[in-house]
């Protein structure tokens, strides 16, 4: 039998590399990869397009209520009823936008690293702005119940509600104000990071804000006789003589308040109870003001140099001292009140002043009526002199009359609010609790700036001689321009205050002086902290002698100038000053003045440093900070310089690179 022939070098045929069913399997297995791989970029993409659009109705929503209440504070409501409206409205636009950001797509992209900030910065500052907005609808409702009450006192059951909500709002914000805090910025387009700190920074201190307020109302609680009556000073103040808490004390009254009521004497000029310099006793006075102020017999009854601290508590410590010289009375409580606080009142009540010509004016016309007008040629007549006092102290007794006769509207509280913001209106109190009561709210004038690095220029007025005095401080405009090169230890300040006397002609000797006609003489204190070393004062460049002094709760540089007729004149501190890890701390507390003055702050990084902003402060530039405007109210900044690393440096160069293409 034959067969095939089988050759021994015959190998089996080479199977395939992958068997019949593997061929088969492998598409599957691709096919499955990417519908997987497809599935995830649609859900990444809708994600993505979910979180853009819920972002920018959330960012709409928000920028609604923000603009909103811009408004509201530039313009508020005449009623209360309207703001509660308003708030209610903001509320819901901003609970809208934090039940937006927080839906399953913008949850989930505000927890991608770093690309996720901006949407978690959004829904932080959502969550934030409704739950403030919801804490503040009982706070108005109060004000509201205030406002409507019966006229001629405050009702103290609804006052304590108020000072009860107010505190329920502190600690039902409390956890938003941690993430305020805590938001990371770091990374996200400038055109996101700015608006964002903004506007947390406009929340927190709201918040914080929410708290100071609690903090007012119970503390007059007590002052309005919560807890028994209590004597009440009110001293008048006139700017264009200048003392430290603000002007010359020219008039005072005394009253009573309990139970919400206060009963107020007839104003009287201070000279009525003043003694002559060859006559005057001393009395007690903190040790600083004794060695500050002793010398111009500022704690003896003389009286008209009483309040020549710009630390209002240890003024007002010497004032209740001479008060219960002069007449017998020791006042519980001093209120501070000057002319611009005056108007302001006048205005937020929608009264009108009657003046001792017979004119009935407010505003503008008012300030310019009791600061220029009312002095009329200003005659050194004993006689009209009087006369002239005693008519403006009965148009102050119709003013507060008025005012505490009348339930506290919302413009009136307005307006209060605004003349303590500035130091116009300022309160002491002779209980302890109190008093630290009114300093945690910043209605007290204290003066305590800590380790803060302090600017606060000081104007006294000394006069035309001896016994003869001048208003020419309400034709003076001031400025104080503050530069600082911050490093890590170490920081190098200048601040340079200028000064110019626009007194007009064909004003009388009472206003001007007698014996050298439109000059001012002045005891002008320039603060500095207590670790500072001075490297120079001048005056136009010119070395001045100054004293270095502890005064007015600080340290400051003292000197005497003369500022003649459209003369204009410059004085410049520089000093270094100690820090602590690069960080500074500003503090501008202004003088209350007739016209405010303005303040100029520039501040940058030692070399090889950048700036970053910390607590309200928001910078910017990391290579510069400024500021400048009217000086009318308490200004703080906080900075600190630090050493940029690689990212810090590339994020500068990109910001750089950004800001240099927007300009072009």
């Amino acid at each position: 039998m034959s067969g095939p022939v089988v050759r021994e070098d015959a190998r089996p045929p080479r199977e395939a590399p992958y068997s019949s069913p593997m061929r088969r399997l492998l598409p599957q297995r691709l096919t499955r990869v990417r519908t997987i791989l497809g599935a995830v970029v649609v859900i990444v993409v809708g994600i993505v397009v979910w979180t853009v659009i819920t972002a920018l109705i959330a960012r709409h929503d928000l920028n609604a209520a923000r603009s909103d209440l811009a408004a509201l504070e530039a313009s508020p409501p005449d009623n209360l009823d309207q703001l509660r409206t308003d708030i209610s409205r903001d509320r819901t636009l901003a609970a809208s936008a934090a039940s937006l950001t927080n839906q399953p797509g913008p949850w989930l992209f505000a927890h991608v690293p770093i690309v996720g900030r901006s949407v978690a910065a959004e829904h932080t500052i959502a969550a934030a702005a409704s739950g403030l907005l919801t804490s503040l609808q009982p706070v108005v409702s109060d004000a509201a119940a205030l406002s409507g009450g019966s006229a001629g006192g405050i009702d103290l059951t609804t006052l304590a509600k108020l000072h009860t909500d107010l505190a329920r709002s502190v600690t039902a914000n409390a956890q938003h104000l941690r993430a305020l805090s805590g938001m990371q910025l770091s990374w996200t387009p400038h055109f996101v990071a700015g608006p964002a700190q903004q506007a947390a920074s406009e929340l927190r201190r709201a918040i914080v804000g929410l708290g100071t307020a609690g903090r007012a109302v119970g503390a007059l609680r007590g002052i309005l006789g919560a807890d028994g009556p209590r004597t009440i000073m009110i001293a008048l103040q006139n700017n264009a003589e200048l003392r430290g808490t603000g002007g010359l004390v020219s008039s005072f009254a005394l009253g009573t308040a309990d139970n919400g009521r206060l009963k107020l004497g007839r104003f009287r000029d201070i000279n009525s109870i003043a003694q002559q310099p060859g006559d005057v006793t001393r009395v007690p006075a903190p040790p600083t003001y004794r060695t500050a102020y002793g010398d111009f017999l500022a704690n003896t009854t003389l009286w008209r140099n009483a309040n020549m601290s710009a630390d209002v508590p240890q003024s007002a410590e010497v004032m209740a001292e001479l008060m219960q010289r002069s007449l017998h009375v020791r006042p519980d409580v001093i209120i501070f009140v000057d002319v611009p606080a005056m108007i302001q009142i006048i205005d937020g009540t929608g009264n009108t002043v009657k003046l001792p010509d017979g004119e009935t004016v407010g505003g503008a016309a008012l300030e310019h009526a009791l600061l220029v007008q009312s002095y009329g040629k200003a005659v050194l007549n004993a006689a009209v002199e009087a006369r002239r006092k005693a008519q403006l102290d009965a148009a102050a007794g119709r003013v507060f009359a008025r005012v505490s006769s009348q339930p506290p509207s919302l413009g009136l509280l307005r307006s209060m609010a605004s003349a303590a913001s500035g130091g116009h209106i300022t309160i002491w109190s002779a209980k302890p609790d109190e008093e630290a009561a009114l300093s945690a709210a910043g209605i007290s004038g204290q003066v305590a700036p800590g380790g803060t690095n302090l600017a606060m220029v000081v104007g006294q007025n000394l006069g035309d001689h001896p016994g003869f005095g001048n208003k020419l401080d309400y034709y003076v405009s001031r400025s104080l321009s503050v530069h600082a090169v911050v490093g890590r230890s170490v920081a190098a300040v200048t601040e340079t205050l200028t000064m110019t006397n626009s007194v007009p002609n064909g004003l009388g000797p009472y206003i001007v002086g007698r014996a050298h006609p439109n000059q001012l003489r002045e005891l002008i204190g320039m603060a500095l902290p207590a670790r500072a070393t001075v490297d120079g004062f001048t005056s136009d460049g010119h070395s001045v002698p100054v004293q270095d002094v502890a005064a007015d709760g600080t340290r400051e540089l003292r000197t005497i100038v003369k500022l003649d007729q459209d003369e204009s004149q410059q004085w410049t501190m520089r000093y270094t000053v100690p820090v602590d890890d690069g960080r500074f701390s500003f503090l501008g507390i202004p003088q209350p003045l007739a016209k405010p003055a303005t303040l100029d702050v520039s501040l940058v990084p030692a070399a090889g440093l950048h700036l970053v902003g910390r607590g309200h402060t928001i910078v910017t530039d990391s290579r510069k900070f400024s500021r400048t405007g009217p000086w009318a109210g308490r200004v703080t900044i906080d900075v600190q310089a630090s050493q940029p690393g690689f990212w810090g440096r590339l994020r500068q160069d990109l910001s750089d690179f950004w800001n240099h293409k927007v300009r072009i």
